[in-house]
């Protein structure tokens, strides 16, 4: 199962309808847009700064360290022997509400060293519906 957007569920191995309901979703107009920086890395914490183009009580701002180009050996079960490859894995996720239209946010690495084949990913999701109207995202 895809959810595409927080609002579209569909079948994963159906690729067709996956695109489909992906080309549908980056077509919608937004009324927010959404820019961040990485400010500095102090403490076993990242601060980034964001901007958004409105606040709303309604909407969360949620930010996710990905890592790519990792593998994995399998030594067990249908996999066995096989050498997995990895994108985006998440290694930092954290939310926050969206309170102000600019301000830094605090991110804890839990000793996480973010590298080349890190990214972070913001994006602005509403509370209820889960859609999310803005995203934006900064590499390392």
């Amino acid at each position: 199962m895809a959810l595409v957007n927080g609002q579209h569920p569909v079948t994963g191995s159906s690729a067709d309808e996956v695109k489909t309901n992906i080309k549908t979703a980056l077509s919608e107009k937004t009324f927010f847009q959404l820019s961040a920086r990485i400010d500095s890395v102090s403490n076993d914490t990242l601060y980034v700064h964001y901007q958004s183009s409105k606040i709303d009580k309604n909407y969360l701002l949620r930010l996710a360290i990905t890592e790519s180009n990792l593998s994995s050996k399998i030594s067990r079960g249908e996999n066995s022997g096989k050498i997995l490859k990895h994108e985006s894995v998440v290694r930092i996720f954290t939310t926050m509400e969206l309170k102000e239209d600019s301000s830094t946010a605090a991110i804890p690495l839990k000793k996480f060293i973010p590298g080349n084949n890190c990214e972070l990913i913001l994006f602005i999701q509403h509370k209820q519906t889960m859609k999310i109207v803005s995203a934006t995202s900064v590499t390392f």
